[in-house]
């Protein structure tokens, strides 16, 4: 979800190598490099040095594309450390890790993350960076000591076992609560979003859980959302990942052919209500289906969240998401399934025309 759900979650195709961190010469040439758009300024604060290089770096020193960023607290110092997520594909999958110190945006190394998922490491000095390969798994925590990055392997091992029914080969990926209790993945974010960084301090902190509360719905009234749907109200339709930016539409429009999905007829379904924002006021929740005309299948499943914020109601449009349930409280979970072991959790944070979503623990 989010945006997307994260890009950078694990792949099970085969590749050739683990990941590694870059050669001990490249890092000592390129040590305090810092691209020329941020070179010599002096920032009151990491959000502003770090959205000041989102906004004025669209590839890096190599010219590989910027697809997206991450925000977290390697070292647990205090300060968060940026790694913005480079490459055209799996193939060259790379993480640049910055800093912020003394004023300024510093360089620390590469990350090469082909088919690596990026996870946290609770409450102690280090990442944890999960790579699969054809049935094998690795786990390496990265700590970061004075601006340098040392490894430990946390695990490593083959997933396949056979069915005792079938006989066939299964593929079990180790979660890795299992490896590190408390982990969770670490959220990647479009490049031009900057509304994560602006509120890191949320995300990276314990989410409040909320159970037993009473809810109400916008205006104290049960129908709210209801009536929006049948009087065709307007909407204005924001994309929270893999999806259209709208803007403003009739709530009808979003179930028309060639709207979301060209030349697919939509239907929605499984309406549900839940407290995205802690606010104690329901928020709308359903999912939209298409129609592949040509095969007769029912493919390609969108998620809408409905907002009544101010006099205005948004529409926040996912596509693709993985979740089987949402709480009351509003976490949306996806449970582990015959691949893996990991239970993901995320939550979804927006304000008006800004939005993302986040993996939690819970």
């Amino acid at each position: 979800m989010g945006e997307n759900i994260s890009a950078v979650e694990e792949s099970n195709e085969a590749v050739s190598e683990a990941p590694s961190e870059a050669p001990s010469e490249a890092s000592s040439e390129v040590s305090s490099e810092v691209t020329a758009s941020v070179e010599g300024k002096k920032y009151s604060d990491f959000k502003e040095a770090y959205a000041d290089f989102l906004k004025t770096n669209e590839v890096d020193e190599d010219g590989s594309p910027i697809q997206e960023y991450m925000i977290y607290d390697i070292d647990k110092d205090g300060t968060p450390e940026l790694l913005a997520c480079c490459g055209l594909g799996e193939a060259d999958s790379h993480k640049r890790v910055y800093t912020f110190a003394d004023g300024e945006i510093k360089f620390i190394d590469v990350l090469y993350t082909s088919h690596t998922g990026i996870w946290t490491y609770p409450d102690d000095n280090g990442i944890i960076l999960r790579w699969t390969f054809s049935g094998g798994e690795d786990y390496t925590r990265y700590s970061l000591n004075n601006n340098e990055f040392t490894t430990e392997e946390l695990y490593s091992g083959t997933t396949f076992y056979e069915d005792p029914e079938t006989g066939e080969a299964i593929t079990k990926f180790k979660a890795a609560k299992d490896v590190v209790p408390g982990a969770i993945l670490v959220s990647a974010f479009s490049r031009d979003n900057l509304y994560p960084l602006e509120m890191y301090e949320v995300i990276s902190g314990d989410v409040p859980k909320q159970n037993n509360k009473k809810y109400t719905y916008p205006d104290n009234n049960p129908n709210f959302y209801t009536e929006i749907m049948e009087k065709d109200s307007v909407i204005n339709v924001v994309n929270l990942g893999w999806a259209k930016d709208l803007g403003e539409i009739r709530f009808s429009e979003l179930l028309k052919e060639c709207v979301i999905d060209a030349g697919k007829p939509s239907e929605k379904r499984d309406i549900t209500y839940a407290d995205l924002n802690f606010d104690g006021v329901y928020e709308c929740i359903f999912y939209i289906t298409t129609q592949d005309v040509n095969y007769d299948a029912i493919t390609n499943d969108y998620r809408v969240i409905l907002s009544k914020q101010g006099d205005d109601i948004y529409a926040y449009l996912a596509g693709y998401p993985y979740e089987n349930s949402v709480t009351e409280d509003g976490y949306f979970i996806t449970e582990p399934d015959e691949n893996c072991d990991d239970r993901d959790v995320i939550r979804v944070m927006y304000d008006k025309e800004k939005c993302f979503d986040y993996h939690v623990a819970y």
